[in-house]
């Protein structure tokens, strides 16, 4: 399962790219076309997602199933002491799916039966193969469901005040 999930590592390379490639479109005095909107959403929300991972499994240090548990019967949480082998929860791989799921639910209904699947999939996926606890992935899919959400409720709110900088003053308008 590990060899089938491996390619997914290019997803967070890839949106920051994306992002970086729309701010530069930006600066250069272009407009962003409106197919942009749904890409630039997930390429925040999976930011956001693998940043708040990051952040919450060094705070939580809860040891993972595999080789933690099985092989050394050590289990539980170290607070504040996140590292190999002590990073366990939340599941990113949860936390970054539930992002995707959450922004097609929003904002492309149509897809949201076959990305909610996938990612249904993908979380069964990480448990039976002893990567993470069932409680890990529901706090990863918690998680995503709230960064999803917070994204495009973000993204609907900039859009209402849009913010220009008038070029003679150097002052941020609203």
């Amino acid at each position: 399962m590990n060899h089938l999930l491996a390619p997914l590592v290019v997803i967070p390379a890839l949106a920051l790219l994306f992002q970086f490639g729309a701010g530069f479109w930006l600066i250069f005095g272009r407009r962003l076309a409106n197919w942009t909107l749904t890409p630039l959403l997930y390429s925040s929300g999976i930011i956001w997602a693998i940043a708040a991972e990051f952040v919450f499994k060094r705070l939580f240090g809860r040891g993972s199933p595999d080789p933690t548990y099985l092989a050394n019967h050590f289990y539980g949480f170290r607070f504040l002491k996140g590292g190999e082998g002590w990073s366990s929860f939340p599941s990113g791989t949860a936390t970054v799916a539930l992002t995707i799921v959450t922004i097609t639910w929003l904002r492309l209904p149509r897809w949201r039966l076959a990305v909610s699947i996938l990612a249904c999939l993908t979380c069964i996926a990480v448990t039976v193969t002893d990567g993470h606890w069932v409680s890990d992935v529901i706090a990863g899919a918690f998680l995503g469901a709230c960064i999803g959400w917070m994204t495009v409720g973000i993204s609907a709110r900039a859009a209402a005040t849009p913010i220009r900088c008038d070029p003679k003053s150097e002052r941020i308008q609203k």
